[in-house]
C-alpha cells in the first residue's frame, strides 16, 4: 500500500525483490507491418518533439532532438521509464502527440495557458527493423477520471471508452488466468498513468525490468509467444492525449540499430482563451536530413 511514497530507487528496489521475483509483460506483437502504427501511413514513424524557447534558434543536427547524449548523463532526471542518470529515447506515434507532450506541464503550459505561441522542431523516424515491444495496458482507473472530465462524445477521432477499455482488460484477464498477475499489471499500469510524476519511480522500475535492467530478476511474457530476444521498447498510453496516441520509450542503441531519422518539422501552436483548444501551424515541413544535419532553409528565430 505504501510503495508510492518511496523516494529512493535503491530501497524501493529492495523492497519489490521478495515480492515480485516475476513480473508479467504483455508483449505488443509489433512487427514492422505496413499500416500499424498509423492507419494512415504504410511505413511505420516515430516522432519525437523538442520545445524551443521564445528568441531561440532551432536545432540543426540529429543528435540535438534525439536521446540524451552519454557526455550529458548528469543532467538526466527521473522520468516516467528511465531512473536519474540513465536515459531512454522517449516518442510518439503522432506528431502532435509528441508535441503536446512538449507543454503538458510546468514552464512551457504556462506560457501557453498565456495565450502565448509554443514552438517545436519535430524530428520523424522511420522503423526500418522489426523492433520487439512491451506494451503497458490501458489503466481503467485513469482511464474513468478522464471521461468523468469529458465534454464531447467520443467518435472515431477519440476512440477512448469505458466500454472498449474494460474490453481490453477483460482480454487480459483470460490470457493471463491468475489475478495475482493482473494486480500487478494493474498496478503498474496505474503508475504509467498518473498525471504527474508521483509514481516515476514506480513506472521506471517496471521500465527496468522490462528492459532486464534490474540483476536477478526475470520476467514472465504474454502473448504473443512468437517474439524472442530481448525486449527493446515499451508502448504506453500517452496521458496529454487522453490515451488515445501511444508513446514509446526505446533504447538508445535500437535507435540508432532500428530507426532512421528521415525529416524535421517545424510546428507552432497556440490556444485561444476564449476557446481552451490548442491549433497547431505547420511552419515547415519534411525538411531533409542529410548525414545527421537538418537542412533548414535559412534561420528564423522563435517567436513569442
Amino acid at each position: 500500500d505504501n510503495l508510492s511514497t518511496y523516494t529512493d530507487y535503491e530501497k524501493l528496489i529492495e523492497v519489490l525483490r521478495p515480492l515480485l521475483p516475476s513480473v508479467p509483460i504483455t508483449m505488443d506483437g509489433f512487427e514492422n507491418q505496413p499500416f500499424y502504427l498509423d492507419r494512415g501511413s504504410q511505413g511505420n514513424f516515430i516522432y519525437r518533439a523538442m520545445p524551443l524557447d521564445e528568441g531561440g534558434k532551432r536545432w540543426d543536427h540529429e543528435e540535438e532532438i534525439s536521446y540524451l547524449p552519454k557526455k550529458d548523463l548528469h543532467k538526466s532526471k527521473l522520468n516516467r521509464a528511465n531512473r536519474q542518470g540513465d536515459r531512454v529515447f522517449y516518442g510518439s506515434v503522432h506528431p502532435l502527440a509528441a508535441m503536446i507532450e512538449t507543454y503538458a506541464s510546468g514552464y512551457y503550459l504556462d506560457r501557453v495557458l498565456e495565450g502565448k505561441t509554443h514552438e517545436c522542431v519535430i524530428g520523424v523516424w522511420q522503423v526500418t527493423t522489426p523492433i520487439t515491444f512491451a506494451s503497458v495496458p490501458f489503466s481503467e482507473s485513469a482511464v474513468t477520471r478522464l471521461l468523468a472530465k469529458r465534454t464531447f462524445v467520443p467518435d472515431e477521432g477519440n476512440p477512448i471508452t469505458a466500454e472498449k477499455v474494460k474490453a481490453s482488460l477483460d482480454h487480459l484477464k483470460r490470457i493471463l488466468n491468475d489475478e495475482f498477475k493482473y494486480k500487478v499489471i494493474e498496478f503498474f499500469a496505474d503508475a504509467f498513468a498518473n498525471e504527474d510524476n508521483a509514481q516515476y519511480l514506480l513506472s521506471s522500475y517496471y521500465a527496468e525490468r522490462v528492459f532486464d535492467k534490474v540483476n536477478g530478476y526475470r520476467t514472465d511474457r504474454l502473448l504473443p509467444e512468437k517474439q524472442e530476444g530481448a525486449i527493446e521498447g515499451v508502448f504506453y498510453n500517452a496521458i496529454p492525449s487522453s490515451f488515445e496516441k501511444r508513446n514509446v520509450a526505446l533504447l538508445p542503441n535500437i535507435v540508432d540499430t532500428k530507426l532512421k531519422l528521415r525529416s524535421v518539422m517545424h510546428y507552432l501552436t497556440k490556444f485561444n482563451k476564449d476557446n481552451p483548444i490548442p491549433f497547431f501551424v505547420p511552419l515547415a515541413h519534411n525538411i531533409p536530413v542529410r548525414d545527421g544535419v537538418i537542412q533548414w532553409v535559412g534561420d528564423r528565430p522563435v517567436t513569442s
